[in-house]
């Protein structure tokens, strides 16, 4: 994690708008009856940080982390869909989908496919996590402040 980054966790209480952490989404993603937690962290140069912890033997297990430059995080029965800018190819993203591997007692990216998007305007758009619920509206990131 980025030093400047783990300054403004440690501050959350003291400043929470400048809070990096974004609000938390609880699904069962494992299969075992219980929801994990889902949260993503604003990083610098316009970088998501994604983690999914499973709660077992009284504490939290990160079954997931991965960073990048992050469009979005939607829920879909038990996989997340992350869809990311394409840095390489303009007018494209990817898409992949991280699923429960029992085997490896972790969320593994299983699907990966490149689609072509159209955006108005240049730029990358800001990154949200997508709540699970249809009747709840996204939660796009505050714009950041210098």
């Amino acid at each position: 994690m980025y030093e400047e980054t783990a300054r403004a966790i440690a501050a959350c209480d003291t400043a929470p708008r400048a809070c990096p952490v974004m609000r938390p989404y609880y699904r069962d993603l494992t299969g075992n009856g219980r929801d994990e937690l889902i949260v993503g962290i604003r990083m610098p140069e316009q970088q998501v940080g994604v983690r999914v912890y499973l709660a077992e033997n009284g504490g939290l297990t990160r079954i997931m982390s991965t960073v990048d430059q992050v469009i979005s995080v939607e829920l879909a029965g038990r996989d997340l869909i992350m869809r990311v800018a394409s840095a390489g190819i303009p007018g494209y993203e990817y898409r992949t989908a991280w699923s429960w591997d029992e085997q490896q007692q972790s969320m593994l990216p299983t699907r990966d496919e490149i689609v072509r998007v159209r955006r108005p305007g240049p730029g990358v758009p800001v990154p949200r996590l997508v709540s699970p619920s249809p009747s709840v509206a996204p939660v796009p990131l505050p714009a950041e402040t210098p």
